[in-house]
Formats: C-alpha cells, sequence, structure tokens
C-alpha cells in the first residue's frame, strides 16, 4: 500500500477543512495485482466458490471527494441517503449486480464464541488476537505460487476480505473468516453480497456518527452504486459486451474538486425541490 506524500501543516488544514477527506484500506489495486497473477486452475478454484465475478474488476480510483458528499447524506436512523425530495437506500439487487456476488442463502456470521481453531493459529492468529496482517497474507499467496489447492483458496479469499470485501481501519484480517472457510464445498452457498452490504451500512453510521478517520469497506461497490443512481461526477460507459458485474461497465473516473461536487448535489436537490408535486 502506497503512503501519502508529506503535505505541510497549512495542507493538512485545508484537508480537513475544505475536503473533509477520509482514509481507507481499501485497496482494488492491490486486488487486481493479485488476480493477474492467477493461474487458469487457481481462477477456476475460485469461481467455484462463487467469487468468481470479482476478477473481470478493472482498477477504479476512488473518487474521494464523491464519496465524502455521500457520507455526509447519510442517515444512520433510516439506513439510507437523504437526498430532496427523499431518500435513497442500497439494496441487495444492488450488490448482486454491481458485484455479482450472492446475496441470498446462509448468512455469513462470525461467532464471538467460536472456538480457536488450528487453521487460524497456522495463519499466524492468536487466541488473544485473533487477526491476521494482510501483508502477511500476501506473503503466503506468493510463497504458494501457482499450486491450486485449498491453502491457496483461504489464503486468496483473507486477501480478498482484507483489501476489497471488507477492509477495515488495521491492515488486518478477522481470523474467524478461516472458521467460514473451513469447508470450502460449503463457501459458494453463503450470502456474501449481504455480508457486504452489511459491512457498508455498520462502516456509513461510524463515519457519520463518530467521523473516523479511517473508513473501511468496500468503497468501489459505494462509488459505482453512486454512478448507477445519481447522476454527478458519473464517468462514460464503457464500449464493451462486458456489462456484468455492472462494476466493469464504468470508465475510471476523473478527478473532481469538492466544491464543484458539493454544488452539484445542491443543484440536484434545488432541482427535485422545484419539481410540482
Amino acid at each position: 500500500m502506497k503512503r501519502a506524500t508529506r503535505k505541510s501543516s497549512i495542507g493538512l488544514e485545508e484537508e480537513r477543512s475544505s475536503v473533509g477527506n477520509f482514509s481507507t484500506r481499501f485497496s482494488l489495486p492491490s486486488f487486481v495485482r493479485r488476480v493477474e497473477k492467477l493461474t487458469d486452475d487457481q481462477r477456476n478454484a475460485i469461481k467455484k466458490m462463487g467469487f468468481g465475478h470479482l476478477l473481470e474488476m478493472p482498477i477504479q480510483t476512488l473518487n474521494k471527494n464523491l464519496l465524502v458528499e455521500l457520507m455526509e447524506r447519510w442517515s444512520c436512523e433510516k439506513h439510507a441517503f437523504i437526498l430532496l425530495p427523499g431518500e435513497i437506500t442500497i439494496t441487495l439487487m444492488d450488490v448482486a449486480l454491481i458485484l455479482g456476488l450472492r446475496v441470498m442463502g446462509d448468512s455469513v456470521v462470525l461467532k464471538e464464541d467460536e472456538p480457536f481453531s488450528d487453521l487460524e493459529k497456522e495463519y499466524g492468529a492468536t487466541i488473544s488476537n485473533r487477526k491476521i496482517m494482510v501483508s502477511s497474507i500476501e506473503n503466503k499467496l506468493e510463497s504458494i505460487g501457482e499450486i491450486a489447492n485449498d491453502d491457496f483458496a483461504r489464503a486468496f479469499l483473507l486477501f480478498t476480505f482484507g483489501t476489497f470485501l471488507f477492509p477495515n481501519a488495521n491492515g488486518k484480517v478477522d481470523s474467524r473468516y478461516l472458521s467460514v472457510l473451513k469447508d470450502l464445498d460449503n463457501v459458494h452457498q453463503l450470502a456474501w453480497g449481504a455480508a457486504v452490504l452489511e459491512d457498508i451500512i455498520k462502516w456509513l453510521s461510524k463515519k457519520k456518527e463518530m467521523n473516523v478517520q479511517y473508513v473501511g469497506s468496500c468503497l468501489i461497490f459505494l462509488q459505482i452504486w453512486s454512478y448507477e443512481h445519481i447522476d454527478i461526477a458519473r464517468p462514460s460507459l464503457l464500449d464493451c459486451y462486458l456489462t456484468f458485474p455492472r462494476a466493469c461497465r464504468w470508465e475510471n473516473c476523473r478527478s473532481h474538486q469538492r466544491k464543484w461536487i458539493t454544488t452539484k448535489f445542491k443543484e440536484l436537490q434545488e432541482n427535485q425541490a422545484m419539481r410540482p408535486i
């Protein structure tokens, strides 16, 4: 993960006040670069577990100014974005169409009382600290190389969780995911898309209520969701046959200043308010 370049204290103050930016461990480029190293057998193994559509994801730049505007309009009570004349919710169908993940089926549950397993120990977790560094997972994948066994499948999915689907603020993955991945034959039956939506709602509410600096969750989903529902800072659609998952339909975003995006949101709400009922 690249470190931010050093800025003067004046520049930092300007960023906090005028941009209100945030930091994140979400890293689509890291995920895409890892996917590019997969062999055909490894790709097929991931597809069998229900994550095949994620392998089609192109690199997209996060439009943080757009995401901040969305976050500020989030209602923790209604679990929706408040935009005049009403509100817009994120649905399971949105997740299924944009990411191509299963949204129906058994829930993904990380139990508080889940017994500590040998698999967790193998990945470096301890009873007192059930976390695995994403960097150590990546090292494990490097050592596995082109082998497409169960060890590869678990390591790749943990890496996917830590960089793309469920990134958090500390660059680590909850080792209890290994209890869910113990039986790989059952992984494809789980509602991973529903788990992604739950995680996004959790982080949106945490950002709104606590104004945390680090924001987790699958932020590229939220960005593509905005393109699909709100015509602000929306790039062009790609002229290609690949239309599913819908995250693959959009060109990479171009940078927009926060002030421009804020103005567009205000114009959108003003225009909606002026429409006759």
